[in-house]
């Protein structure tokens, strides 16, 4: 527990005032050039989950920290919609998901079906060109899209027999 305050401070620390993250900091805590070499939208959905996950725990953790975490998740919203990675999209999907366990959001609601709807066309458009499953972008991330799409079925479907256990079988 000692250590989710530091992780959240860093995070908050590599938050930019537009709302993204940078993700290579050096030993005097400054950004280095990696951040605009590198793509960062991995690190930034990749993040997105970590502040969905923590604040879908909101019962066990210090208001303080919950509060933190939404500050910081509150910022980051307007960039997910712009997200266009496939990889950054499904992280960001499970984030949002973790989040809404915690505390049911519209706008996370919104920003969940307008993710998985993207990775609903992206996936249609790679399957109609004589779509091999381990070509393209879909390598790496082909079953963590597979479990947002099914995982966005049901919740936009009125909730029957499911429960989130269904879920323990897919990939974190």
């Amino acid at each position: 527990m000692e250590y989710l305050g530091t992780y959240l401070n860093f995070i908050k620390y590599c938050q930019q005032p537009e709302g993204y993250f940078l993700n290579y900091v050096d030993q005097e805590q400054r950004f280095t050039e990696q951040n605009d070499a590198t793509n960062l939208a991995d690190a930034n959905g990749r993040t997105i989950w970590a502040l969905g996950y923590l604040l879908s725990r909101r019962a066990l953790l210090p208001a303080a920290l919950i509060a933190t975490a939404e500050g910081v998740l509150r910022r980051a919203l307007p960039r997910i919609e712009m997200m266009h990675s496939t990889r950054a999209m499904a992280f960001a999907l499970k984030g949002l998901y973790y989040c809404n366990l915690g505390k049911k959001s519209p706008e996370n609601s919104s920003l969940i079906k307008i993710l998985a709807d993207r990775l609903v066309q992206m996936y249609r458009h790679e399957s109609e060109q004589g779509w091999q499953p381990w070509s393209n972008f879909w390598p790496m991330c082909l079953r963590i899209a597979e479990w947002r799409m099914s995982l966005f079925s049901i919740l936009i479907r009125p909730k029957k027999a499911c429960c989130r256990n269904c879920f323990s079988e897919f990939p974190n």
